[in-house]
């Protein structure tokens, strides 16, 4: 037998003998006892003055920076919050690196520096407790990205940070310096006041001005942890304002006072939550003048948020937000609902004003913003997407409105969409309003390049009820009906008013049988005979045969290639365009009467003017000539006066079933994306 073989044929009979196990056990505890008193006696005996020019000599080595140790260096054993050995450290300076404006990282009176024991055998840039007094301390990070607070010669490698559980600072200035990102903070903690630390911050973070008093629990409390229920008091409060909104919060920090646990309830006010943006540096979209009220819990990975009622404008939300960490992008996700919702509102989600009227709420600048609005004459916005921050963060956020206010002749009950931000591209989808006892589904989606926004929208509008679009008035009865149709556009541009200006698309609606006001039908058709005795004897309805619209939009030009609307009474076909560059109407609605009728000044009707502000004008050379006619014919006969106002009749019947046959198709046509077509 081999000496290798006898070896391990003994280690193995050894190893299967149990009763040489506990033997072993009592050796190994019995060399582990010794080697920590004999690290408690190094720890707590040694004169650790004499390591203090070693030390200084080591860290200039390894990252080109000066330390300074002008104190006394001692050390005793810490029981808690861990087993692990506390260094302090007097009169101490270290060096920020040459390109920094501020000249020292740290310039203290006093460090004290827990490290725990697998940070010291594995050689980890791990501190547990922190405690600073009479410091100063200047964090700067360089337009390259370099940060002084990392300990690599080059500043830029993120695993040369040391790592920090618990920091407490006694009287001490902490500044932040960031010039790329126009941010220069301030804090300076003060002495204990009655055991407690009072912390002030001001300056500018991204260029978002800052002002911040903090109060916390008595040093003590804080280090020791005897706080950790959320339910007890809470171990911070802090308020003051942040650009424009005020802000006011208070918390518990997690267990050991962790970031990880932490709990934080945020009440903030202010004219506009989009001023947040440079701040956050994500598409926070823009809102009226807000005050909202939110629980935030702060987990390793992620942040909850829990909004509570929450007024925007004349809007109440409320919902759930979440916020997670650890991927390319951070990623927004969350469900808000919203009873009431202000329809005026979501004006700024578009680039509008909100509403600005007695009672409504809006902030002077957007006040103004409704002025030059008012003062352009036009209705579409022209302010730009803000789509800078758009690629920062993926979103995932659900809106549902279970109650609609103000939404004027649109009569909006309720509507819920689903907004997705990925890697920059916005899509809603799905869009469903409840408007008018019907409905509209579709979906949105917008695409951002380099020079503008891409637009594409597909809407389905399904069972719009007449009676609620043109309800009943003190001389007019309700309509009975009901239409439907689609809506599909696709335009570029860097605001709303670029983008339709140039669409290309379709536009088809189409109703089926109904009963409409003839009161308006004859005074559409400037029937007075007939107007005049339903103004005496009451109004009623009249018939719809049908009723369809085609129009195809090409380069903003909203052209009425078909657009007929059949009653028993009156053909009214329209034809024209609108012209979404300009905002400019160009529609003539020529009416033909079906049946006789007496004082009929009967002509073409044409709707012009603005989208701000639309004319209705009776055309006036067909006017003039019956009127002209009328008016020799009474110089030879009064009674032959009334022949050129006397209609006859004439107007046929449209072919309704061709009519919808035709809506039907271009309906078809819609679900194909039409050819962009560019001037």
């Amino acid at each position: 037998m081999s000496d290798d073989t006898a070896i391990r044929a003994a280690t193995a009979a050894n190893a299967g003998n149990p009763a040489r196990r506990p033997a072993r056990r009592r050796r190994f505890l019995g060399f582990s006892v010794a080697a920590l008193i004999a690290l408690l006696v190094v720890v707590t005996m040694f004169e650790w003055n004499w390591l203090r020019r070693p030390l200084e000599r080591y860290v200039l080595h390894q990252t080109g920076r000066e330390l300074e140790l002008r104190g006394d260096v001692t050390a005793r054993w810490s029981f808690s919050p861990a087993f692990a050995p506390t260094f302090t450290l007097r009169q101490v300076r270290y060096a920020n690196p040459d390109w920094a404006e501020q000249r020292a990282l740290v310039d203290a009176e006093q460090i004290s520096l827990t490290l725990p024991l697998r940070a010291l055998f594995r050689g980890g840039l791990l501190i547990e407790d922190l405690s600073l007094v009479g410091v100063t301390v200047g964090l700067e990070r360089a337009e390259d990205g370099r940060g002084s607070w990392r300990l690599d010669r080059a500043q830029s490698d993120p695993a040369s940070s040391i790592v920090l559980r618990r920091v407490l600072i006694e009287r001490g200035l902490v500044r932040f310096l960031d010039p790329a990102s126009q941010t220069d903070v301030l804090a300076t903690v003060g002495a204990p006041s009655g055991g407690r630390l009072s912390i002030d911050a001001t300056g500018r973070v991204r260029a978002t001005p800052l002002t911040l008093r903090i109060d916390t629990l008595p040093a003590d409390q804080l280090l020791s942890g005897m706080i950790t229920s959320p339910d007890d008091a809470p171990q911070f409060r802090g308020q003051g304002r942040v650009g424009e909104a005020k802000v006011s919060f208070s918390g518990h920090l997690g267990e050991g006072h962790a970031v990880a646990g932490t709990r934080v309830d945020v009440r903030a006010s202010g004219p506009d939550l989009s001023a947040f943006r440079p701040l956050a540096r994500a598409a926070i979209p823009g809102t009226p003048p807000y005050r909202l009220h939110a629980k935030v819990a702060v987990e390793q990975d992620r942040v909850d948020i829990a909004l509570q009622p929450s007024t925007f404008g004349e809007s109440q939300l409320q919902g759930v937000i979440q916020v997670l960490f650890g991927k390319e992008r951070i990623r927004v996700e969350g469900r808000l609902t919203a009873s009431p919702l202000d329809f005026d509102d979501l004006g700024p989600l578009i680039g509008a004003a909100p509403g600005t009227g007695p009672g409504e709420q809006a902030s002077p600048k957007q006040r103004a913003l409704a002025k030059r609005g008012r003062e352009r004459g036009r209705v579409l916005p022209n302010i730009a997407f803000d789509t800078a921050f758009w690629p920062n963060v993926d979103l995932d956020l659900t809106l549902e409105a279970k109650k609609v206010k103000d939404s004027g002749r649109l009569d909006i009950d309720s509507f819920l969409f689903r907004a997705r931000l990925e890697a920059g591209q916005l899509s809603v989808d799905p869009l469903q309003v409840a408007i008018a006892g019907g409905r509209i589904d579709g979906s949105l989606s917008l695409a951002t390049n380099k020079s503008d926004v891409t637009l594409k929208s597909n809407l389905k509008l399904r069972a719009l009820k007449l009676d609620r679009l043109l309800p009943a008035t003190g001389r007019t009865t309700s309509s009975i009906g009901q239409f439907g149709g689609t809506v599909e556009l696709t335009g570029h541009g860097r605001s709303l008013d670029a983008v339709l200006s140039g669409s290309n698309g379709r536009i088809a609606l189409a109703m089926g049988p109904g009963e409409i006001s003839n009161l308006v039908i004859e005074l559409v058709g400037l029937d007075g005979g007939e107007a005049l005795r339903f103004l005496l004897g009451g109004d009623r309805r009249t018939r719809v045969r049908c009723a369809v619209a085609a129009m195809p939009v090409v380069n903003g030009q909203v052209r009425a290639e078909s657009v007929v609307f059949d009653t028993e009474d009156t053909n009214l076909v329209v034809t024209g365009q609108a012209d979404l560059r300009t905002e400019q109407l160009a529609f003539v609605v020529h009416p033909t009467p079906k049946d006789w009728s007496l004082f009929v000044l009967r002509g073409p009707i044409h709707l012009r003017g603005t989208f701000i502000e639309p004319e209705i004008r009776v055309d006036r050379v067909a006017l003039g000539a019956r009127l002209s006619g009328a008016v020799l014919l009474g110089l030879i006969n009064p009674l032959a006066a009334l022949l050129p106002l006397i209609e006859t009749g004439g107007g046929t019947d449209a072919d309704c079933k061709a009519l919808l046959d035709q809506a039907r198709i271009q309906t078809q046509r819609l679900s194909a994306p039409p050819s962009p077509v560019r001037p």
